[in-house]
């Protein structure tokens, strides 16, 4: 095409105020720009300002690449609104801020697992000092001892405090395509 032509298209696209359909878009990339952020419906009072700011760093990390994010509730070990979403390939990559100190986090790492590459599975956990953490963090390595492998190192932050560094934190796991985040 000659550049005055694409000169004409171009004024056109801005003279209509022309939009790419994003749907069609989509589906040719094979790409839905959606998140999925896994909360636990079955959480209490008291940890509902650790999701507000795990969700308000994960909103703001996807604002800035153009993506949205979609929250997925969760009730103690039923999955089913996860998988369903996962499987209808509503999302492109899902983060967990899973309440669950034991079996749940766990049960979710090997849930992902199954479909994922091995160092292609972040984890996010505050104060390593406090036994919640660290029972997360045994029980997400425990999933990978299942199956034979290890997590990476390059995929796992800790001593995560506060909307500031959870939102550096999520920007520096994202940089590396991670399929899922918990």
């Amino acid at each position: 095409m000659s550049s005055e032509t694409r000169e004409r298209v171009f004024e056109c696209i801005k003279e209509l105020g022309y939009r790419p359909n994003i749907i069609a878009k989509n589906l040719s990339e094979r790409r839905t720009y959606n998140i999925g952020v896994v909360i636990p419906m079955n959480s209490d009072e008291t940890e509902a300002p650790f999701f507000q700011t795990c969700l308000m760093g994960i909103v703001k990390e996807c604002a800035l690449r153009d993506c949205d994010a979609e929250v997925i509730s969760t009730d103690k070990r039923d999955l089913t609104q996860l998988i369903r979403v996962v499987e209808n390939r509503k999302v492109d990559n899902v983060i967990s801020a899973d309440s669950s100190h034991t079996e749940g986090c766990k049960e979710i790492t090997s849930y992902h697992l199954m479909s994922n590459p091995p160092d292609n599975i972040g984890l996010l956990l505050s104060n390593m000092n406090h036994t919640v953490n660290k029972s997360r963090y045994e029980c997400f390595e425990k999933a990978f001892v299942a199956i034979g492998e290890k997590p990476s190192e390059k995929m796992i932050y800790t001593g995560v405090e506060g909307s500031l560094a959870f939102s550096k934190a999520v920007s520096a796991l994202l940089k590396q395509e991670p399929r899922c985040i918990i």
